[in-house]
């Protein structure tokens, strides 16, 4: 055996998780690192073309609509049957496309919060409850 293997089959399973995990923080650090300069610089730009671009805002909604509503509704029927959440994570996303008809009105904001948040917690409790069912 070579001296490698040997260090590695002594560190007990707590030790190898945590060298795997300090490799995966620094990997993610460098990673970090060398990116936010260029993300900095081009964030103003990004923004600028988010907030003209309201297909693309169609677009964004309406994949998330399709993805999350999607789970949602499948993990309702095969898993968890609690109504309640299909009807918060679906609230979530109505409040988000109301949100368009207050463009630039002091509204649009709340709505659009009250809407980000229903969705989460919708998505939330579905990954709970589809995962440790309540009895």
């Amino acid at each position: 055996m070579n001296d490698q293997q040997t260090k590695t089959e002594i560190l007990s399973p707590y030790h190898r998780v945590t060298n795997r995990l300090g490799m995966a923080l620094t990997m993610l650090c460098a990673i970090h690192c060398v990116s936010m300069p260029f993300l900095v610089v081009s964030l103003p730009f990004l923004g600028s073309f988010f907030e003209h671009n309201v297909w693309l805002e169609y677009l964004l909604l309406g994949s998330g609509l399709v993805l999350g509503g999607g789970i949602t509704l499948h993990n309702y029927l095969k898993h968890h049957h609690n109504l309640p959440v299909l009807l918060v994570v679906v609230s979530g996303f109505g409040f988000l496309f109301l949100a368009h008809f207050f463009h630039d009105h002091w509204m649009e904001t709340p709505i659009v919060i009250l809407g980000a948040i229903l969705v989460g917690f919708g998505l939330y409790f579905n990954h709970k409850y589809t995962h440790h069912p309540v009895k």
